[in-house]
């Protein structure tokens, strides 16, 4: 049993250093691995103004995707009040710079 461990180490260990060594060498996946961290941490500010409005957070179904600091915003809301408080809280986060907006209005 502790040699299958150890093994199993070895190959995580072996893999770890791969792609350190792709990314060293490979300044292209390094640059598309720290665009995509760029991506979610701008999407999870967009999202974390948007649920810090009430009235946004509560009746609101607004998904967020991003892309080299475009931001798609797309989902339902029941007014277009929210819609475009939504595409205004965006539009203050840094770093987002285009927003399109593809969210319906529904007052279900």
């Amino acid at each position: 049993m502790k040699k299958r461990y150890a093994l199993s180490n070895f190959k995580l260990l072996a893999v770890s250093i791969f792609i350190t060594a792709l990314g060293v060498s490979c300044p292209a996946f390094s640059q598309g691995v720290e665009q995509s961290v760029k991506d979610a941490n701008l999407a999870t500010a967009v999202r974390a103004a948007i649920i810090a409005v009430p009235i946004l957070k509560e009746s609101t179904l607004i998904n967020v995707a991003t892309s080299d600091g475009e931001v798609l915003l797309s989902g339902l809301v029941r007014t277009q009040d929210q819609a475009t408080q939504a595409i205004k809280l965006t539009s203050q986060v840094e770093g987002v710079t285009s927003i399109r907006d593809r969210i319906d209005v529904r007052g279900w």
